[in-house]
């Protein structure tokens, strides 16, 4: 029998929220067009259309975004209620042949008048916050590695081979600083003198942000208890508190695998070698690096990739019946949900 629920009476809202406008429908409980605006996206602008359009029985939609977050946030004073869809999941917007701001934000505001707007979780500010600065520091380590690679290949086309094994250590640096011009050119000792300094600038603000990252983390027993794990470190552990947040929503630690991405679909072939696409692309690489770091094994890198570096086993998945080896794939990939997925009742998995 249908679940039925109970509609507000109210007027429901949908906003298109872009980088620099929003497109807003107004809608009343029939699904009748009342009103629509579109503003400049600013908080001056945007806390004038709270003040003078919005009123406290509002409900209020949009879709998640860049900065969905923020203006959900500076919207919730001003309305009963705001709510976050995801988009992937939205097929009347992300399948729609019609496809406008006032289109999206009429559809986004039946969808709720309708209670058919599939929604997500919304990070505490806490949260938010910590998002932002492991993402940062995240980019910041991949602006390093394009530095490094790009040093190289500096090195590679001119047949110059470094004569010890780490190129960035104290002995490789001291290898770059004694090359002379005759050995690279001169454009070549400009082009590599410049990504040294790069390099050694993005250090510096990688310590920063790993020191900030550590004065918050030491004091959080969550991520105490994760640094336990062989190969998790502090940053590690922030990493996937920040994605997963409340981890208490969770039902069990294959939800929260599956929340991460950690999961393939079920009908991907273990071929594949690559998890769902779903989650942040940066927090799934983390169990990985943590697995090849507690028991160097590079090769299981090499192997999957940094996103499946945890599954890496000495059974190769081309060697086992598909159906075997997806079913041991996911069992294994799903241990790295498990280590920081938290029950109601309070109990770590672990």
């Amino acid at each position: 029998m249908p679940v039925l629920h109970y509609f507000w009476n109210g007027p429901y809202v949908g906003l298109d929220v872009h980088k620099r406008v929003v497109e807003a429908c107004f809608l009343d409980a029939a699904g009748k067009e009342l009103d629509r605006y579109r503003f400049d996206l600013d908080r001056e602008t945007l806390l004038h259309f709270a003040k003078t359009k919005l009123t406290p029985h509002d409900h209020v939609a949009l879709e998640a975004t860049t900065n969905c977050w923020v203006v959900s946030r500076f919207l919730a004073p001003f309305v009963a209620k705001v709510v976050v869809s995801n988009p992937l999941i939205t097929k009347a917007i992300a399948e729609a042949k019609v496809k406008t701001d006032k289109v999206d934000a009429m559809v986004l505001a039946q969808l709720l008048r309708c209670d058919f707007l599939p929604r997500v979780w919304q990070p505490d500010e806490a949260t938010s916050l910590l998002r932002e600065l492991t993402s940062r520091r995240t980019a910041l380590v991949q602006d390093r590695t394009a530095v490094r690679n790009r040093v190289h290949s500096l090195l590679a086309v001119r047949l110059l081979t470094a004569p010890c094994d780490e190129l960035f250590g104290k002995a490789g640096r001291a290898w770059l600083a004694g090359l002379s011009e005759d050995q690279l050119g001169a454009q070549g000792r400009l082009l590599l003198d410049t990504d040294l300094r790069l390099h050694d600038a993005l250090e510096r603000e990688i310590e920063h942000l790993d020191g900030e990252l550590a004065r918050h983390g030491y004091g959080d027993a969550r991520v105490k208890l994760l640094m336990t794990r062989p190969g998790v470190n502090v940053t590690v552990a922030e990493t996937l508190l920040a994605a997963l947040g409340d981890v208490s929503r969770f039902r069990d630690g294959d939800h929260a695998a599956s929340y991460l991405g950690l999961v393939p679909p079920r009908n991907r072939p273990p071929a594949a070698g690559i998890h769902g696409s779903q989650g942040d692309g940066a927090t799934r690489q983390e169990p990985g690096k943590a697995d090849c770091r507690s028991r160097q094994r590079r090769h299981a890198r090499r192997r999957l990739g940094p996103l499946v570096g945890i599954a890496a086993r000495e059974v190769a998945n081309d060697a086992m019946p598909h159906g075997i080896a997806r079913r041991a794939e996911r069992g294994r990939r799903q241990t790295a949900g498990r280590s920081c997925c938290r029950l109601p009742s309070g109990d770590f998995f672990a």
